[in-house]
């Protein structure tokens, strides 16, 4: 099962203050300029299902006058459940109308959470747009070659080109 230790550097990273919950085990609250919220951790699916609520209004109590004077973060706040085993079939339509329910905080919910792969996955929404370039080198004169509108000789000589120099001259006689 994923613990509240695998949980808070990923947070810390993404810019948010982490600390632990003093009142539930497996439980951390983040927070940054425009957001709080808490993350919870269950070893089941079930127990998210039975507990969700009791520890959302924990951490509503718990931050109600700092909610109360903050009007922006009162409509940014977050409870992300997670389950570290799947979810029964017979407990998906409580899931999903637990990540519906839009009554005092935003949900995240998600069970299966075993890794630290599925863990940064369900922390998605709250971690800021990363985008992953993939580009070999092998490929690389390949692809220039279909983009660019040159003969085949020129594109041989442009990659051949030992130092800027040359490659300098090669365009300039092109």
């Amino acid at each position: 099962m994923i613990a509240a230790d695998q949980v808070q550097p990923i947070l810390e990273q993404a810019g948010y203050s982490v600390t632990y919950s003093h009142d539930i085990e497996q439980v951390i609250y983040f927070e940054d300029q425009s957001l709080l919220g808490f993350v919870a951790l269950y070893p089941a699916a079930e127990d998210l299902v039975k507990r969700w609520q009791q520890q959302q209004d924990l951490f509503l109590q718990s931050h109600s006058e700092s909610l109360r004077k903050d009007l922006q973060k009162s409509w940014n706040v977050y409870s992300v459940l997670l389950a570290a085993d799947e979810c029964p079939p017979t407990l998906q339509s409580k899931m999903i109308e637990i990540e519906e329910d839009f009554r005092a905080t935003r949900k995240i919910v998600q069970a299966g959470v075993l890794s630290a792969s599925d863990l940064i996955v369900a922390l998605y929404p709250l971690l800021p747009i990363q985008a992953l370039v993939s580009v070999q080198i092998q490929d690389l004169a390949r692809r220039i070659r279909d983009k660019v509108d040159l003969s085949s000789e020129f594109m041989t000589d442009f990659f051949d080109a030992a130092t800027a120099h040359d490659l300098a001259q090669l365009l300039l006689e092109e």
